[in-house]
C-alpha cells in the first residue's frame, strides 16, 4: 500500500494557488492541479481528493509529485505535448471572411470541403463546427428580405414496398421511376449558415421575385432522367400531359422488353451527390 502523501505550503503559496483558481485564461488542468495541492495541504487524503474530484488516485498522486519535484512549474504542461493542429490561424480567418463577404450561405460540411479544396487543409465538419463556435460563430438561419418560410408535412414512405420495387428494378423485372417537382427563382432559398455571434447573415434580394421556373422530373435509378419545364406551377392539365407522355413511353417499353413501368411519387432519396 502506498505511503500517504502530504504537501506542506506556506501561507503565501497557499494564497497564490487559490488566486490561480480564479484567474481567467489559465488552463482548467492547471487550476485543477492547484486545487488538488491545496486540498492535500489542508488535510485531505489522496482517496478523498480522488473521490471529490472524480479522478483516479494515480492522477491525484501525480499532481502532488509534480509539485514536490518541480514546485509551481509542475502545474503546467510541457511545451510540445499533445497532437499538433493541422490548421493555421489564417485558414480560419479565411473562412470567417468568406462567411461575411460571400453572397451565399455555408454549413459545416461545405466549409470543410472549401478548406480542403482551396487551402489544402483537412478538417472534419465536426471540427470546423467546434472551432467556429469557440471563436464566437454560431449556425443559424439567414435573414432573407420579403421571403416566407413554408413547411410541409409528408408521410414516410413504406420502406418494405420501396425496397421490393428497387430489387425488382435492379433485377430488370420492372422499370421503376421516381417523380418529384422542384422550382427555381431569382430569390435565394431559406437555409442555414454560420455567422458571428450576435450578427445575422443577410442576402439582399431583387426588388421583384420574378416568375418561378418549375421542373417535374422522373428519375429511373441508373437508367434515365426525364423532365418537363414550366414557368409557374404545374396544374392538373400539364401534369396529365406529362403522365400521358410517360404512358406512351411505358407502352413502347412493354412491347419491346416486357417490362412494366411503375411511377412512385416523391419517395426517392433527396441526398445530393
Amino acid at each position: 500500500m502506498p505511503a500517504p502523501l502530504k504537501v506542506h505550503l506556506s501561507e503565501e503559496e497557499d494564497q497564490e494557488l487559490l488566486e490561480f483558481q480564479n484567474i481567467d485564461g489559465i488552463p482548467p488542468r492547471v487550476k485543477e492541479r492547484a486545487e488538488i495541492i491545496r486540498l492535500n495541504h489542508h488535510g485531505w487524503s489522496v482517496a478523498a481528493i480522488a473521490k471529490y474530484k472524480q479522478k483516479s488516485p494515480h492522477t491525484v498522486r501525480a499532481s502532488l509529485h509534480r509539485w514536490s519535484d518541480q514546485w509551481i512549474r509542475g502545474l503546467w504542461e510541457k511545451k510540445g505535448r499533445g497532437r499538433k493542429r493541422s490548421w493555421k490561424e489564417e485558414d480560419i480567418k479565411y473562412l470567417e471572411t468568406c462567411l461575411e463577404t460571400d453572397e451565399r450561405t455555408y454549413n459545416a460540411a461545405q466549409l470543410s470541403q472549401k478548406l480542403a479544396k482551396e487551402r489544402g487543409v483537412t478538417l472534419s465538419r465536426d471540427r470546423v463546427r467546434k472551432v467556429l463556435k469557440k471563436r464566437g460563430g454560431v449556425g443559424r438561419g439567414q435573414d432573407i428580405n420579403n421571403h416566407r418560410i413554408l413547411t410541409h408535412n409528408k408521410k414516410k414512405p413504406n420502406k418494405r414496398t420501396k425496397n421490393w420495387l428497387l430489387w425488382a428494378h435492379s433485377a430488370g423485372e420492372i422499370c421503376l421511376q421516381f417523380l418529384d417537382e422542384s422550382g427555381f427563382c431569382l430569390w435565394s432559398p431559406v437555409s442555414y449558415t454560420y455567422a458571428r455571434r450576435g450578427k445575422q447573415k443577410v442576402l439582399e434580394q431583387t426588388t421583384r421575385r420574378g416568375r418561378r421556373l418549375n421542373i417535374l422530373g422522373l428519375y429511373s435509378v441508373g437508367v434515365s432522367f426525364d423532365y418537363g419545364l414550366k414557368l409557374g406551377s404545374f396544374k392538373g392539365d400539364t401534369y396529365v400531359k406529362l403522365l400521358d407522355w410517360q404512358a406512351q413511353k411505358a407502352a413502347k417499353r412493354l412491347a419491346q422488353t416486357g417490362q412494366i413501368t411503375v411511377i412512385v411519387q416523391d419517395n426517392h432519396s433527396h441526398t445530393y451527390k
